[in-house]
């Protein structure tokens, strides 16, 4: 078989193995039925395949057996271990992996974990050794569409527990490990410091950082935004660029050396010491940059056909890549999973179809700028299907950046580093001073690009539609196929996807997943409302940039018509400057009496509009005699077939004042997250809901929502849901025919690393004192309440 069909082969397997999960009893044996038939057969492929879907199955297995239950979340356990990242500073925390030490109370728990540190003044350093206190949770993370897949991240990376440091614990140092991973760490942590410390302005450190050691701790929120907009984030990652310029330094020093020492010319041709010394600065530059996985495959591909040129063998750049892939696989093939996987071959791939038989033939400048285009469409699936979008800016922005990368920064940082190693410090401050330099002329026409060439989204990730998109992707690029222009009509179900449109008369309302707060999308069929742009978090980020307007992206919403805040309490408000920066033009009502948020218009009662024959109307406040939580919007939306009632922080004062006003309502969210100063009898028997929901975080502290509030709902039939078990719950309120039973995300799609809803609350799904199918009559017929 050749390179480039086992590669293929191997490949195939794997990704069925990452899509498709078997129990080892059944993968052992299809794994020798295939070797047997693979050798009488004279098809050798097929055990390729099937040896790349065991290998897959057993890495997922293992990750999945060494991470944290759900039900083995358990109070404050001592643990030692070694802090195996550099820190990042957060506002008021450190967070960091910590990989445990093998001790009788680590025994059964994952070897690494990501451990927030709040409220301590202590800096962790990498390789030191922590005696710690730790409030351990299953590597949950929030499920939204459109959204950064936490735990999707956290299986990548083998985290098998989250957890935070409990400051009444005897929290300690111990001492340095000796380990040379460790070590290698602790150096390249103290490096980057030290780079810090040379006259470069701070807004460019964490760009000088990762580009010198792949250490992009300190990139702003804000530069990476300007980075995805323009296609210009794999700048920023360690990979086949970064390592083939290296690499390029190296020949380039290696050729200048042999002329220069006559010693060399007569034991090395120019060409072996030019191979040599672009090799060992290639590895020295991964070494550097912490050997991460895109590092790792450009390191492979070029040590590959390196090889084969030391040993006068012809090798060319697809057997060179099909080389690469297979040695990647077959040491980590969840590598597959990962995103830069598909980007790095993509783009070497694309290249190879674009430049093949063509590079002879045309202008240096013509080639560049057809490689730059080929490089964009051939991506054009991937960034689609992984990110929900692509942006057109990258194909002006990488013109410039990529010569710029290339010829300037990246050597010149190299330098800057050999220099700073090399006890040459005045050298290295004055090339890092220009690099600043460059950085503050270039970075403004970067800022330009992301404000004025918007990216392109869809909605639809459907794997047939990436398929397709993949294969016009291969008729566009590759030479000499006739008809290449009918390509393009192989992109139009992913570009032009099949939206789930809403007839007039219909609404959808989807309660996003954002922790502990709340963030309601309320769409019709021309028109949207955020209801609470949820919390502002810890790590100095918040709910709206995270997942509110990446899930807008992600439908293609380009326009929000009204942003209704509750309240002023920072769990329903915090995203508010986020969405307000996203959509400039929305309106943006208020309540909340004395927390209502600056800049806003009140929200009171009497307001009433129509959308698409849809119905909104304000019942709550009423005037200025309700303050703090009593003083949220109420909004009742209703539909010639359902209704639905959104209430945010109100308590049982506000709730008694409103009984009169209300009937039975379809679809409530529970007040004040499930509180218990919220959803009285008397409240829930009124309004009779055939769907509560609550918006909480996953096991928070305050332990809401309260089981009495459960159970309340449930006690009149009603089905509960919480976001903190179900992802994002989506709602729809049809025109006509009857109510449909809720969508969750967590339940809608489940990859092999997702933890299953059932996994997060058995014990809620075992004690649930009602089975409710869809939205249909509850089990128990609501009690009239004398509320006078």
């Amino acid at each position: 078989m050749t390179v480039l069909l086992v590669a293929f082969s191997l490949l195939a397997g794997v990704l069925l193995g990452l899509m498709v999960l078997w129990p080892w009893s059944a993968v052992f044996p299809v794994l020798a039925c295939s070797l047997v038939a693979g050798f009488i057969f004279q098809r050798q492929a097929v055990f390729v395949f099937v040896l790349g879907f065991a290998l897959a199955n057993a890495a997922v297995n293992q990750r999945l057996n060494n991470r944290l239950a759900p039900s083995a979340d358990r109070g404050t356990i001592v643990v030692t271990g070694v802090v195996a990242s550099m820190p990042r500073k957060l506002p008021g925390a450190y967070r960091f992996e910590f990989r445990l030490l093998s001790t009788a109370a680590t025994r059964e728990l994952p070897e690494r974990l990501v451990v927030s540190w709040y409220r301590n003044e202590l800096a962790p350093a990498p390789g030191e050794i922590w005696q710690l206190g730790l409030r351990l949770r299953a590597p949950r993370g929030g499920v939204n569409p459109g959204s950064f897949d936490y735990e999707g991240w956290l299986f990548r990376k083998n985290i098998g527990a989250t957890a935070y440091v409990d400051n009444n614990a005897d929290n300690c140092k111990l001492a340095d490990d000796g380990k040379v991973s460790s070590r290698w760490l602790a150096f390249r942590y103290r490096l980057a410091r030290r780079l810090k410390q040379y006259p470069v302005k701070p807004e460019w450190h964490g760009l000088v950082n990762g580009l010198a050691l792949g250490d992009r701790r300190d990139i702003s929120e804000k530069q990476w935004q300007v980075l995805r907009a323009t296609g210009t984030v794999h700048l920023m990652a360690i990979s086949g660029l970064h390592i083939g310029i290296a690499a390029a330094v190296g020949g380039v020093s290696g050729a200048a050396l042999w002329m220069l020492m006559p010693v060399l010319n007569r034991r090395l041709a120019r060409r072996d010491m030019t191979l040599m010394a672009g090799f060992t600065i290639a590895v020295a530059y991964a070494l550097l940059a912490g050997l991460s996985l895109p590092t790792r495959r450009a390191l492979i591909m070029l040590l590959s056909i390196g090889i084969s040129l030391w040993w006068r063998r012809s090798a060319s750049v697809g057997q060179g890549m099909a080389l690469a892939l297979i040695v990647i696989l077959l040491l980590d093939p969840l590598a597959a999973a990962e995103p830069g996987f598909w980007l790095s071959f993509g783009a070497v791939a694309s290249l190879l179809l674009v430049l093949s038989g063509r590079a002879s033939k045309t202008a240096w400048w013509r080639g560049f700028l057809r490689a730059q285009a080929g490089v964009f469409v051939g991506l054009l699936p991937v960034t689609l299907a992984v990110f929900a979008l692509s942006a057109p800016a990258g194909l002006v922005a990488n013109l410039i950046f990529i010569p710029l990368f290339t010829i300037c920064l990246v050597p010149m940082i190299l330098v800057s580093v050999a220099a700073a190693l090399t006890g040459f410090d005045g050298l290295a401050a004055s090339v890092l001073k220009l690099v600043g330099e460059i950085f503050a002329l270039s970075w403004p026409w970067l800022e330009w690009l992301a404000a004025n060439i918007p990216p392109l989204t869809f909605s639809s990730s459907r794997f047939q539609f990436v398929l397709l998109a993949a294969v016009g992707t291969v008729y566009l690029l590759a030479p000499g196929w006739p008809g290449r222009w009918l390509g393009l009509f192989m992109f139009l179900p992913i570009l032009l996807p099949i939206q789930e449109s809403l007839p007039a008369g219909a609404a959808r309302i989807v309660f996003l997943d954002v922790g502990q707060g709340l963030a309601v999308v309320v769409e019709t069929a021309t028109h949207l409302m955020v209801y609470d742009p949820g919390p502002r978090y810890g790590s100095g980020t918040d709910a709206a940039s995270r997942t509110v307007i990446p899930y807008l992206v992600s439908r293609g919403k380009r326009k929000v018509d009204l942003i209704m805040v509750s309240h002023g309490d920072s769990d329903h408000s915090g995203g508010l400057s986020s969405l307000r920066n996203a959509y400039p033009g929305a309106r943006i009502m208020a309540g909340g009496g004395d927390r209502q948020p600056a800049a806003t218009d009140p929200c009171m009662r009497g307001q009433h509009w129509l959308w698409d024959g849809v119905e909104f109307q304000v019942l709550h406040p009423d005037g200025p005699k309700w303050q703090g939580n009593d003083a949220s919007c109420v909004l009742l939306i209703r539909t010639a077939v359902g209704s639905a009632l959104l209430v945010g922080d109100i308590q049982e004062p506000a709730e008694n004042y409103l009984l009169d006003t209300l009937g039975q309502t379809d679809v409530v969210l529970v007040a004040h997250h499930g509180s218990a100063t919220s959803s009285s009898e008397a409240w829930v028997s009124v309004l009779c809901a055939r769907l509560a929901v609550v918006s909480s975080a996953y096991r928070n502290r305050w332990g809401f929502p309260k089981p009495e509030v459960v159970g309340r709902w449930r006690s009149t039939g009603a089905e509960v849901l919480n976001t903190g078990h179900s992802g994002a719950i989506s709602v729809v309120l049809p025109a006509s025919g009857s109510l449909q039973r809720a969508r969750k995300s967590r339940s809608d799609s489940l990859p092999v690393w997702r933890i299953a809803e059932e996994e997060l609350y058995p014990t809620d799904r075992e004690n649930a004192a009602f089975e409710v199918s869809g939205f249909g009559p509850g089990a128990v017929s609501c009690r009239e309440f004398d509320t006078s």
